[in-house]
């Protein structure tokens, strides 16, 4: 699946300046780090920032809530509610990375890796009639969050073999009872 992430060189260059800015980049030299990040060829900018060790999850959150100008939040280890995440289809929430997360009345809060990308309102109004609010979060964390969401529990069993054992023990304790009546 294609991912719509930010990777426009004037996204790199914001979040450079204000990781600079707050004294949280690790590396002084913005070229050289442009350029390691052009040949590590890693998922997103904020991946490669997280796991070259430059900066903190921390310092990045709070660099993406100045860049796009709304609160972050860390969605790792949030429970999400069910019935908010359900409203809007997987794939939709995958492909433009976002995340339900609270509702309150009539607003629905969507914590997305890109929440000014120009088609994520339209695309989450499709599925929902809510005002929505957006918070920014880390990629790869909201990402985990889906898939962790709409994984099968190591314990669920899929319900046609539920039902065929069901089926079974039925069957069981009706030879059972008919032995029953039999021997009587």
């Amino acid at each position: 699946m294609k991912y719509v992430i930010e990777q426009s060189q004037e996204f790199i260059d914001g979040i450079i300046d204000i990781l600079t800015r707050n004294k949280a980049l690790k590396i002084k030299d913005s070229a050289v780090l442009k350029k390691d990040f052009s040949e590590r060829r890693a998922l997103s900018f904020e991946d490669f920032l997280i796991d070259e060790h430059l900066v903190s999850k921390a310092a990045l959150l709070k660099a993406l809530q100045e860049y796009y100008n709304v609160p972050a939040i860390d969605v790792l280890g949030h429970f999400f509610e069910h019935n908010l995440v359900i409203m809007i289809p997987k794939h939709a929430q995958m492909r433009y990375c976002f995340i339900p997360y609270a509702r309150d009345g009539n607003i629905l809060a969507v914590v997305a890796a890109n929440p000014n990308h120009p088609e994520l309102s339209e695309v989450i109004g499709r599925y929902v009639s809510y005002d929505v609010t957006f918070m920014v979060g880390y990629f790869r964390d909201i990402r985990d969050a889906i898939e962790e969401f709409y994984a099968r529990a190591v314990t669920e069993v899929p319900q046609d073999i539920d039902l065929r054992a069901e089926r079974e023990e039925e069957r069981a304790l009706r030879e059972i009872t008919e032995e029953e009546d039999i021997i009587k």
